[in-house]
């Protein structure tokens, strides 16, 4: 009996050994499962120095001209309103953007009687002049009030809003001031305070300052001024020539001479004011003609220095 049984059970091993196959190929790998969480960022560091920065120079707003008839008439309306006086008004090519202008003005007065010149309401698209007699001709510059760098050059321009009730006082560069002495040319602005006829730089501008003097003492009364490297100049539409004109008169310069710089091809306008470096001489001066040779002026009296801007509307190309 049990041999039977052993026999049944070595059958049934048989049997399923022979069911077993071969082992089949590997199956292709299931789909990646999905990402964990991402770990923590790390503290940040501390940011750098500022790299450097980049700056770019400004250039002034700046127009200049010659108007005819500058100062005529006798009974006459203007920016300022109607006056009894000769005066006339200069209209700018175009409005300054930045309010009003620094404006500083000569007579031309070859056939005229006038010696000086006063500016009144000074606007961003216009100025006003007054005038103690007939002139024929107004050469102005005006230019946006600030520091400035123009080819090499440094330009300083401003105004006194009030010179008091003295007749002389003194104004300073905004620091660290000029690398050389500046000339300086000035302009009365009769605006608010009527009465000062002129005005000149007394002494010997420094590069940190300058004096002025007035011909009276006018509380209320506004000084414009601009100083400038002497130099050659080209801004924009114009070329100009700064510098010191030695006269040393030892009278009234009836027929003084500025010589004219070369290459202009045009008259040129012409900007002067009277250096009297000790205080006691001339403080009127206006152009009388220009000449191949040079622009023409006179004094009322002996002085030492004459200031000059002579500058050039550039032809258009």
């Amino acid at each position: 009996m049990r041999a039977a049984v052993r026999w049944i059970l070595a059958s049934m091993l048989i049997g399923l050994m022979a069911c077993v196959g071969a082992k089949g190929d590997t199956g292709d790998p299931g789909p990646t499962g999905p990402q964990g969480p991402a770990g923590s960022v790390g503290a940040q560091g501390p940011a750098g120095p500022p790299g450097p920065g980049i700056t770019f120079p400004v250039m002034p707003e700046l127009l200049s001209g010659i108007t005819p008839h500058g100062c005529g008439g006798l009974s006459w309306t203007g920016a300022g309103g109607t006056f009894q006086g000769y005066g006339g008004t200069a209209i700018f090519p175009s409005r300054f953007r930045t309010g009003n202008p620094v404006v500083v003005a000569t007579l031309d007065a070859d056939t005229g009687g006038a010696n000086s010149i006063r500016l009144l309401r000074p606007s961003s698209n216009r100025v006003t002049f007054r005038c103690n007699n007939t002139a024929d001709t107004v050469h102005w510059l005006a230019m946006q009030p600030g520091v400035y760098t123009v080819g090499g050059h440094r330009i300083e321009a401003g105004v006194v809003p009030n010179t008091g009730t003295g007749t002389s006082g003194t104004i300073s560069f905004t620091p660290p001031g000029f690398s050389t002495a500046p000339i300086v040319l000035l302009a009365i602005d009769e605006t608010a305070a009527a009465g000062t006829l002129t005005t000149r730089v007394t002494g010997s501008p420094s590069t940190t300052q300058f004096t002025y003097s007035l011909n009276a003492a006018t509380n209320g009364l506004a000084l414009h001024w601009i100083a400038m490297e002497p130099g050659t100049y080209v801004h924009d539409r114009y070329r100009w020539t700064a510098g010191v004109l030695p006269v040393n008169t030892p009278t009234s310069c009836t027929s003084c001479t500025l010589p004219r710089p070369s290459g202009l091809a045009t008259d040129p306008g012409v900007f002067l004011t009277i250096n009297d470096t000790n205080a006691t001489g001339g403080d009127r001066i206006w152009i009388t003609g220009q000449t191949p040779a040079g622009i023409t002026f006179q004094l009322n009296a002996a002085t030492e220095n004459v200031f000059y801007a002579v500058m050039e509307d550039l032809p258009s190309p």
